[in-house]
């Protein structure tokens, strides 16, 4: 039974972050953003994940998408995120992975 429930976690978690990867490629590229900017483009859509704490989690499968490439660290815009300093990202158009053989 609990097999059973963690595959349907993953599930669940698959599906937010394809929402997720598909709200962060209508972003223009070159857009400089922060995990906050995604999240607010997807709660003004409607895309709420099952747990607050599924959001990391999603922006990481944007990273390794390809659509973010790291910039640096600052200060988020939104007071809420008590003022550490958080990776921001360039949006970029993911590159072909190369077969590996």
């Amino acid at each position: 039974m609990a097999l059973a429930l963690e595959n349907a976690d993953e599930h669940i978690m698959d599906s937010f972050a394809d929402l997720v990867i598909g709200v962060t490629e209508s972003f223009p590229l070159g857009t400089e953003l922060m995990g906050e900017d995604i999240r607010k483009e997807c709660l003004k859509r409607g895309i709420v994940p099952h747990h607050p704490n599924a959001w990391g989690g999603a922006i990481s499968a944007v990273v390794r998408s390809g659509l973010l490439d790291y910039q640096g660290h600052r200060a988020p815009r939104d007071p809420s995120s008590h003022a550490s300093r958080k990776p921001y990202y360039a949006r970029v158009e993911p590159t072909a992975k190369e077969d590996e053989e």
